[in-house]
């Protein structure tokens, strides 16, 4: 397995901001570079920050984020510090010097460095495009809920069979779940049908698109992995496998699941 931050010289920085303004500065950000040159991680260690990750900034660049960080009003919202470290101050920029650990990313052998990272730059921009077009998931607690999303929508134009199989040699499908999560099956099966619907948003599509050739290529588990990182819920990459091997194994028991075309 290759490694995110090992395989590839990136650059990162960290804005601390509260959540209210995440979405005007992000579109901050890609006005300053493009949406294919970054990517980023929602975080709240030592206050809500946005971390970006990136080739290279000039100082123009890196200047006018700033400004527009600087220029926004302090919300004064009341954040715990972290045991060891004060919170840092609302709407400053800090370059990351160490990138935790805990952001590393592995992905297989056989992609290439070049296509794991646009990968990732694409999804962050649909990330934004989400949240223009409803930004519920700003908050925590809801970020489970999209990431179901995004990755039931992922499915849609995915080799079920394999992907459930893969699962299948991986979790004990018999204890992973209980019989009572059939709303989640109703709203797979939705999902599954999307492109049937007369008007579909174009984020939508265009995660479909994406998703569908990073899993030619990719294994679902880090397509998982890596939304769970940037959405910060880490901690529930393996539920939402386990949710994602059950809904595939429970529709498999009323349907063929196959490559749809």
């Amino acid at each position: 397995m290759k490694h995110l931050f090992q395989n590839n010289q990136l650059e990162g920085l960290t804005l601390f901001c509260n959540k209210t303004n995440w979405k005007d500065i992000l579109h901050a950000v890609r006005e300053q570079i493009s949406p294919s040159q970054f990517f980023f991680f929602f975080d709240s260690e030592r206050g809500y920050n946005i971390k970006i990750f990136f080739n290279y900034l000039n100082a123009v660049q890196l200047k006018s984020i700033e400004d527009f960080l600087s220029d926004l009003p302090k919300t004064q919202a009341i954040i715990a510090n972290d045991p060891l470290f004060e919170n840092a101050p609302e709407n400053t920029l800090h370059r990351i010097q160490l990138i935790p650990k805990s952001f590393e990313i592995s992905y297989e052998d056989e992609l290439t460095d070049e296509f794991f990272v646009a990968f990732l730059c694409q999804t962050s921009n649909i990330i934004i495009e989400g949240l223009d077009y409803n930004d519920f998931f700003i908050h925590e607690k809801n970020r489970l809920n999209f990431a179901i999303q995004l990755v039931f929508m992922a499915l849609v134009r995915a080799d079920k069979y394999a992907i459930t199989q893969n699962l299948n040699s991986v979790y004990d499908f018999s204890m992973n779940m209980t019989d009572n999560q059939s709303p989640l099956i109703v709203f797979f099966k939705e999902v599954q049908q999307i492109e049937t619907e007369e008007k579909i948003e174009t984020w939508v599509m265009d995660w479909i698109n994406i998703s569908a050739v990073f899993l030619q290529k990719s294994k679902f588990q880090t397509l998982v992995e890596s939304i769970c990182l940037m959405l910060e819920i880490a901690g529930f990459s393996s539920q939402l496998l386990l949710i994602s091997q059950y809904v595939l194994n429970k529709s498999n028991e009323s349907e063929p699941i196959g490559v749809e075309i």
